[in-house]
């Protein structure tokens, strides 16, 4: 008789002990899976309606970044965006928006990597520049690609690809096989 409950609680405990490694090993599959940044589960920040503003030394503001929401991973620098767009000003005036569908910027650079229908627009004389990625440096606001680039204005179009574009003054280069077709 007393063999019986020593038998039970030996049952008991070789269950509880698989049960309880078992809830262990999953806790560890799930703390070594990488995290990804397109997994809301594995994301530790979530930042909605954000609009960052960049002043010079007589505060004024050069450039605002905003975006409908923006998640950064568990135990990772970079941080996704969503839907970023980044406004240049010149002189207290918009001088471009620069627009893409997604966004990578990393905690300890200053670049943000504009993905995919990525649009560069100067408001003041229409022109657009088009394409699929753009590294852009949010302290110098140099954009560069070398991605194919296409540059509609009203009186031309211009594909290339690649470029460098200093964007608060206007001037950009277009890097290779250039070609331009204007209008008469």
């Amino acid at each position: 008789m007393l063999r019986k409950p020593i038998t039970q609680i030996f049952i008991g405990l070789a269950i509880v002990a698989a049960m309880g490694s078992s809830f262990y090993v999953d806790d560890i599959v799930q703390k070594v899976a990488p995290p990804s940044i397109d997994n809301p589960d594995q994301a530790d920040t979530y930042l909605f309606d954000t609009q960052i503003m960049s002043l010079d030394n007589n505060g004024h503001i050069t450039q605002i970044i905003e975006t409908p929401s923006t998640v950064q991973a568990y135990d990772s620098k970079q941080t996704r965006i969503v839907k970023p767009q980044v406004s240049l000003f010149k002189d207290q005036q918009l001088a471009w928006q620069v627009s893409a569908d997604t966004a990578i910027i990393s905690a300890d650079t200053t670049v943000m990597s504009l993905q995919d229908n990525v649009l560069l627009l100067n408001p003041n004389n229409n022109t657009q520049v088009l394409t699929d990625e753009l590294n852009y440096n949010t302290k110098t606001q140099v954009a560069s690609s070398n991605s194919p680039i296409t540059v509609e204005s009203s009186d031309a179009k211009m594909t290339a690809n690649g470029l460098r574009f200093k964007l608060a003054d206007g001037y950009y280069q277009l890097k290779n096989k250039v070609t331009a077709h204007y209008a008469r």
